[in-house]
């Protein structure tokens, strides 16, 4: 049986050479039995049409903050800086899967992604909007739970 290849996205590392992926979300792939494919937001969209045709799913990581004016507002100071170049990808990324009937999942900042490229709105900065005992952002290692996560039983992503 052949594995199922799939595409996760990177962050634009702190040099502006390169593209970085945490690599526990290759190794959790691979430990559930698919094939990790590294897509590269630097090359443009051209690509997303001939990348989807290898794919089987997609992975939104965490990362960075989504640009606000996706979801009609200005940046506050504490909201990071934008990366354009990756929001853009993973925006017409997103419309071409679901066009494709690709399974796409987000995890934290791909979560965020795929409510704001489908006209949904976002809260910039937890800590300095909303009243919150949960911690959103990581200050730990990677490997660790910042805060649990209930799957609802009989949701398409327990099945």
């Amino acid at each position: 049986m052949k594995r199922p290849m799939i595409g996760l996205t990177a962050n634009t590392a702190d040099d502006p050479a390169k593209i970085d992926i945490k690599i526990n979300y290759l190794r959790s792939i691979e430990a559930a039995g698919g094939i990790p494919v590294v897509l590269p937001h630097c090359c443009g969209t051209g690509i997303i049409p001939e990348l989807l045709e290898g794919l089987d799913g997609i992975l939104l990581t965490g990362g960075g903050d989504v640009d606000p004016s996706y979801y009609g507002e200005e940046k506050i100071p504490q909201c990071h800086e934008p990366d354009a170049e990756r929001d853009v990808f993973e925006i017409e990324l997103l419309k071409l899967a679901r066009e494709a009937g690709k399974p796409v999942l987000g995890i934290c900042r791909g979560c965020q992604m795929m409510n704001a490229a489908m006209g949904g709105s976002l809260i910039q900065d937890i800590p300095s909007q909303k009243s919150s005992d949960v911690t959103h952002y990581q200050t730990a290692d990677g490997s660790l739970p910042v805060h649990s996560v209930r799957i609802l039983q009989g949701s398409l992503l327990h099945d």
